[in-house]
């Protein structure tokens, strides 16, 4: 086993075996040293989700205005699990009936004007679908933008989705549950 036995890996499995098979690699363990780790959280901070409801709010508002088409309805805001423990996802959106085809190309085509007046590219979509989705950068990361016109409803909108946002424990399940903030 090379120098391994001498180094104390050699009673450890893994390392027994990393030592076996590949004689011709050098393996260092370093010693954890408590107080070089002291000063680093052990998970990221949580983020207000006050401050992401209004900034999700705030985005699909400009989007809506952006469309130009009358009559948009708010959709109830809600928050969804993320992938990940203790996050969640805001959704917020504004919806119309009675679109045409017509009306939908128009309003995809100003929102999609407006997020490149910011800098903002959609991403491709299939073509002939009437829908738009792209990435905006905000204060509480990049959030999702999709606005989607269902012609044999006559529905258009346009949904806002967060980041997956880390949530307080003590929060989330209210949040989860269609609390509010």
């Amino acid at each position: 086993m090379g120098g391994w036995a001498s180094t104390g890996m050699a009673g450890e499995p893994w390392f027994a075996e990393v030592g076996r098979r590949h004689r011709d690699v050098d393996v260092v363990l370093l010693e954890h040293d408590a107080e070089s780790t002291a000063d680093v959280p052990d998970r990221p901070a949580a983020v207000d989700p006050g401050l992401v409801e209004r900034e999700c709010a705030r985005l699909v508002t400009q989007c809506a205005e952006a469309a130009g088409l009358p009559d948009l309805e708010p959709t109830a805001p809600s928050w969804v699990p993320g992938v990940l423990a203790g996050t969640a996802q805001h959704v917020v959106g504004h919806h119309a009936e009675g679109v045409d085809g017509l009306q939908a190309r128009s309003a995809l085509g100003s929102l999609a004007s407006a997020l490149a007046g910011v800098g903002v590219s959609p991403d491709p979509v299939p073509r002939g679908a009437q829908a738009l989705r792209a990435s905006v950068p905000t204060s509480v990361g990049a959030v999702q933008v999709s606005a989607l016109h269902a012609p044999e409803l006559g529905r258009w909108s346009v949904t806002v989705t967060s980041a997956e946002v880390l949530v307080d424990p003590e929060t989330l399940p209210a949040l989860l549950e269609g609390g509010a903030v």
